[in-house]
């Protein structure tokens, strides 16, 4: 019974990563022909701070989701 908790946390922690890979690749990649920009490097720099936000949220959760999961474990 142990193992299926194990397992909806990973399933759940890859979930996550996925749905930020998806919204990386559908919203961030075309960026520029989204609005209306010309300019690359100025593209390319909104599309870094962006990747670089969302990782470093992604990070937070992902953390935040494993302390849970070790505190429900642990029974503390």
């Amino acid at each position: 019974m142990a193992i299926l908790g194990l397992f909806g946390f990973i399933v759940v922690m890859w979930t996550i990563v996925l749905a930020a890979c998806g919204f990386l690749i559908i919203f961030v990649a075309p960026l520029d022909s989204l609005l209306g920009i010309h300019n690359r490097p100025i593209t390319s720099l909104i599309q870094a701070l962006i990747a670089i936000l969302l990782v470093v949220g992604l990070v937070m959760v992902l953390d935040r989701i494993k302390k849970l999961y070790t505190l429900r474990k642990l029974k503390i």
